[in-house]
C-alpha cells in the first residue's frame, strides 16, 4: 500500500525533530560561551577597580589617621558615651545661685540624695542578706523597717506556677528621698547594704517666698519664667557624666574596662541689681495698698534713674515661688479661692496669668505722667520756653470735640512750670497743637513709648499695636495723646521714659542682672549701663528736673511730700475701658524722684483699677520714698529736719532670744516674719534698728541658735580652701560649718570600681570650697549661725 502523496511519513517526522533539536542545543551553547566569556572580563574589571578604590581609601584613612587620629578617636568615644546609657551615670549639676545686689541669696539649689533600690536583684538574694540590708537603711534613713519591705514584698505564683515577683520588678526604685549627703555616705560605706545606690538631686529653694517672684521667675519642664528663664544659660550648668568603655585588645581601648568622668559644670551665680532692703519696702507697699483701696493691680518700681539700674520691682496679687505652681501659692486669698476651684485649662491659664510680670507685661493710659514728655519736646524744639503764657478756661475746641481740662473751671493764666505743677490739660493741647503730628510722634517714639525698653526680661510687651501712628494723629488725637491719654504703655516704659527727662537727656536701657560669676569667680557676663539714645539736652533736662519739684510742693503731688527732703515728680489718671460701661476703671500712678539736685531714686508707684475714683497713689510714694530714707540713712537736703515720727522704731534685735523680741514687737502692735529651719536667737533683721514701724508692719527676723546675747562675728571668705581648712576658719570664728558636695558618691554593688588616681599615678585632683552660704563676706552674723560650704572640684 503506498502512502498517500504530501504527507510525510512518521521516520522522516522523527528526524526532522531530532535535527531540530540539536540546532538549538548547538546556539544555546553559543550563547553559554558569549555569555562566560563576558561575565569573566566584566567580574575582572569590577575586582580590578574594587582593589585600586581599597588602595587608595587605605591611604586616606592612613593619612587622617595620622594627622587627625587623636580627635577621631575623641570624637568616637564621645558618640559611643552619648549612645551608652547602661554602665553610665548621669551628674546633674547644682543650679545656679541668684542673689541681690549685696550678694544675698534670693534663690540657691543644693544637693539631696534618693536611696536607689535594685528590687529584681535584691528579691533574689537570701532572707538573711535582705533583712541585714533593710535593717541597716532604715537605721541610716530613719525610714520605717515595714515602709522598705513593701518594695520586696510579693505576691502569690500565678495560675502557671510562675515564680511570684514585687510590685515593681526593677532594677530602679527610690526608696528614700531627701537624704543629706552625710546620710548617703554611710549607705556607700556600709559593709551590709547590698544592691542599694544613691542619686543625687537639686532642690531649689526661694528664700523669701513670694519677693520679687514676677522678676525672679521659675522653672519647671513646661514653663519658664523671669530671670530664671532669661539667664538659663547660666544658671542651669553642664551635666556630668561617669561612665565606663569597654573593649578587647583589637580595639583602640585596651586593658578591659576604662572609667572616664566627663566634668559636671554648677551653674553661675546671677548677680542682680535688685536691692533686698528696697524690695521689701516695695512689696510691703503693693500689699498695702491694694487692700487699703481694693485694688485689682498695685504695682511699684524703684529705679536709678542715671543708670537703669531696677533696685525694685513688685506687684500685687503675686505668687510663691516654692508653690508656684499651686493654687494656694497665690498670694491674694480671694484670688487664690477662685484658682482652687479649677482645674486643667482653667487652672493653668488662671496661673499664667499670676505668673506674668504686671511691669513689663500689662499696658494703661499714662495720663498726665507723659506731660512733661509734651514739654520737653516743645522746649528743646524752641516752640515754648520757660516764660511762654498760657490761658486755661476749662477746655479748648479741637477737631470738632470739647475736650476739658480735669479742672472744668479752668486754671486761668499761668507759665509753664504752672502749667506742670496745675497738670493742666489745656496748656498741653496748645503745646502739641504748636508742635504739630511729626514733632510730637518723633518725641513720642524717642522717649520709648511703642517699643520694648530692651529689659533683660521675658515676654516684655512694646504696646506698639496700642499706639497712634504718625498720620492717625489728626486734631483730637493729637490734643488727646499729649495729656497721655487714647494710647497706652506698661509700667516700665513711664518710668524709663520720665528718667530720661530728669538724668540728662539720655533714655537708658533698664536692666536686672548687673553680672553672672562662675564658680571659679570670673565674669562671664556683664551688664553696663547703655544709653539707648538722647532724646533731650542737658540743658531742656536740667529745667524739667528742677522744676517739676514744684508738683510735689505745690501741684497735684503734695501728699508726696516729705518735710526737709527735695522731691519731684509727676502725677498721672488715665482711663481704662469704655466710659459709661461697668468695665470703666482708672488706673491712678505717680513718679516721684529724689534727691532733685541729683536723681538716685525714680520711683513709680500705680494703682490699678481701684474701688473708688479718688484713690491717689501720693500716699503709697511718700511711705516708699520715706522708709528708703530711712533704711539708706540719707539726711535732709533742704536745709531744714524733718518732723520727729511718733510711729514706734524697730528695736534692735539681733543676738536676743526669740521670745524676748516676739513679746516686745506684740507689745508695738508689730508682727513678726521668721526666716530659717529652726533657732531661738534673731541672727539678722529687716527693717533696721531705728526705722519707723506702722501700726501692724512686720519685722523679718532670721533665726538660729545662740542663745541669750549672742555676740556677732563677721563670715570670712573659705571659698578656694580644702574642706578641712574652711571648718577649721569657720569653727574659729565661732559659726557652724555645714558641708554639701557638688556631688553624689558612686556606690554599687558589683560593678568593677575606676583604678585610683594614685594607682594610676596620676595627681588626684583637688577638691576645695566653690561656694559658701551667705555669702557676704565681712557682714556680722551672729556667733553660732550655721554657714552652709559646696564641696568640690574647682574648674580650672
Amino acid at each position: 500500500m503506498t502512502a498517500e502523496r504530501g504527507r510525510p511519513s512518521a521516520g522522516r517526522k522523527e528526524s526532522a525533530r531530532r535535527n531540530k533539536e540539536k540546532k538549538r542545543e548547538f546556539r544555546l551553547a553559543q550563547l553559554r560561551r558569549i555569555a562566560e566569556r563576558g561575565s569573566k572580563g566584566k567580574l575582572g574589571v569590577m575586582v580590578g577597580f574594587l582593589i585600586t578604590a581599597m588602595a587608595a581609601l587605605a591611604l586616606v584613612v592612613l593619612g587622617i589617621k595620622l594627622l587627625f587620629g587623636e580627635e577621631y578617636q575623641n570624637r568616637a568615644l564621645t558618640q559611643l558615651i552619648n549612645r551608652s546609657v547602661a554602665g553610665g551615670r548621669v551628674i546633674e549639676p547644682n543650679r545656679g545661685a541668684i542673689v541681690d545686689r549685696s550678694m544675698s541669696a534670693l534663690a540657691q539649689s543644693y544637693m539631696v540624695y534618693d536611696a536607689i533600690m535594685d528590687v529584681r536583684n535584691l528579691i533574689n538574694a537570701s532572707p538573711a542578706r535582705q533583712t541585714r540590708t533593710v535593717n541597716r537603711l532604715a537605721e541610716i534613713t530613719g525610714l520605717p523597717e515595714r515602709a522598705l519591705w513593701r518594695y520586696l514584698n510579693v505576691g502569690s505564683a500565678d495560675d502557671d506556677g510562675r515564680k511570684p515577683v514585687p510590685e515593681q520588678d526593677t532594677h530602679y526604685r527610690r526608696a528614700a528621698l531627701g537624704l543629706t549627703y552625710a546620710q548617703s555616705r554611710a549607705i556607700a560605706d556600709d559593709g551590709v547594704i547590698q544592691n542599694i545606690t544613691t542619686e543625687a538631686r537639686s532642690v531649689r529653694e526661694y528664700m523669701y517666698d513670694d519677693l520679687a517672684a514676677d522678676v525672679i521667675g521659675f522653672k519647671t519642664a513646661a514653663d519658664a519664667f523671669g530671670i530664671e528663664r532669661q539667664y538659663d544659660e547660666y544658671l542651669a550648668g553642664t551635666t556630668g557624666r561617669i561612665y565606663r568603655v569597654y573593649g578587647g585588645d583589637d580595639s583602640f581601648i585596651s586593658g578591659g574596662v576604662v572609667t572616664e568622668r566627663a566634668s559636671v559644670k554648677n551653674g553661675s551665680t546671677v548677680v542682680t541689681t535688685l536691692d533686698l532692703r528696697v524690695q521689701r519696702i516695695a512689696e510691703d507697699a503693693v500689699k498695702k495698698y491694694a487692700a487699703l483701696e481694693d485694688a485689682e493691680n498695685t504695682a511699684v518700681i524703684v529705679m536709678d534713674p542715671s543708670t537703669g539700674e531696677i533696685l525694685a520691682m513688685a506687684e500685687y496679687p503675686s505668687f510663691n515661688l516654692n508653690m508656684a505652681t499651686r493654687a494656694e501659692g497665690v498670694n491674694d486669698p480671694e484670688t487664690a479661692a477662685k484658682l482652687a476651684g479649677l482645674s486643667g485649662p482653667e487652672l493653668n491659664d488662671g496661673l499664667h496669668k499670676q505668673w506674668t510680670n504686671y511691669n513689663i507685661t500689662d499696658t494703661f493710659e499714662p495720663g498726665s505722667t507723659f506731660k512733661p514728655v509734651t514739654v520737653a519736646a516743645g522746649l528743646e524744639e524752641n516752640i515754648v520756653t520757660p516764660e511762654s503764657a498760657f490761658y486755661c478756661p476749662g477746655y479748648r475746641q479741637i477737631g470738632g470735640y470739647t475736650i476739658h481740662c480735669h479742672l472744668l473751671s479752668g486754671h486761668g493764666g499761668e507759665n509753664l512750670e504752672a502749667a506742670l505743677y496745675n497738670s493742666c490739660n489745656v496748656a498741653m493741647m496748645d503745646i502739641s497743637g504748636m508742635e504739630g503730628r511729626s514733632i510730637f510722634y518723633k518725641y513720642q517714639r524717642g522717649f520709648g513709648f511703642g517699643e520694648k525698653t530692651g529689659v533683660d526680661l521675658p515676654l516684655e510687651e512694646s504696646a506698639a499695636a496700642l499706639l497712634h501712628s504718625e498720620t492717625g494723629l489728626n486734631a483730637s488725637e493729637l490734643a488727646t495723646a499729649s495729656f497721655g491719654q487714647r494710647f497706652n504703655a506698661t509700667p516700665l516704659q513711664i518710668i524709663t521714659s520720665f528718667s530720661a527727662i530728669i538724668n540728662g537727656g539720655n533714655l537708658m536701657r533698664p536692666y536686672v542682672v548687673s553680672k553672672v560669676i562662675a564658680e571659679d569667680g570670673t565674669v562671664e557676663f556683664e551688664n553696663t549701663p547703655t544709653v539707648a539714645r538722647r532724646v533731650i539736652s542737658k540743658e531742656t533736662s536740667d529745667w524739667l528736673r528742677v522744676s517739676l519739684e514744684s508738683v510735689i510742693t505745690r501741684g497735684t503731688g503734695k501728699k508726696a511730700a516729705i518735710p526737709g527732703y527735695a522731691i519731684g515728680g509727676k502725677t498721672g489718671t488715665g482711663e481704662q475701658g469704655i466710659a459709661g460701661t461697668e468695665d470703666f476703671h482708672y488706673t491712678m500712678s505717680i513718679e516721684t524722684y529724689f534727691p532733685v539736685d541729683n536723681p538716685r531714686y525714680a520711683v513709680l508707684a500705680v494703682i490699678n483699677r481701684p474701688a473708688s475714683d479718688t484713690a491717689s497713689p501720693g500716699p503709697m510714694s511718700k511711705e516708699i520714698m520715706q522708709n528708703i530714707i530711712n533704711v539708706m540713712n540719707l539726711p535732709p537736703d533742704r536745709g531744714e529736719e524733718a518732723p520727729a515720727d511718733e510711729r514706734p522704731a524697730a528695736g534692735a534685735y539681733v543676738g536676743r532670744g526669740l521670745a524676748e523680741v516676739s513679746a516686745e514687737l506684740a507689745a508695738l502692735g508689730l508682727n513678726a516674719e521668721l526666716i530659717g529651719p529652726a533657732g531661738d536667737t534673731v541672727t539678722m533683721q529687716f527693717p533696721q534698728t531705728g526705722a519707723p514701724m506702722d501700726p501692724g508692719a512686720t519685722v523679718v527676723l532670721t533665726i538660729g541658735f545662740a542663745g541669750e546675747g549672742a555676740e556677732t562675728v563677721p563670715i570670712p571668705n573659705v571659698v578656694g580652701m580644702s574642706e578641712e581648712e574652711a571648718i577649721a576658719a569657720l569653727t574659729a570664728s565661732g559659726l557652724i560649718p555645714a558641708v554639701w558636695r557638688e556631688t553624689p558618691p558612686e556606690i554599687s554593688e558589683t560593678a568593677e570600681q575606676p583604678e585610683s588616681p594614685e594607682a594610676s599615678g596620676e595627681t588626684p585632683p583637688r577638691e576645695a570650697v566653690t561656694a559658701q552660704s551667705p555669702g557676704q563676706i565681712g557682714s556680722e552674723v551672729v556667733k553660732g549661725t550655721t554657714v552652709r560650704i559646696t564641696v568640690g572640684i574647682p574648674e580650672n
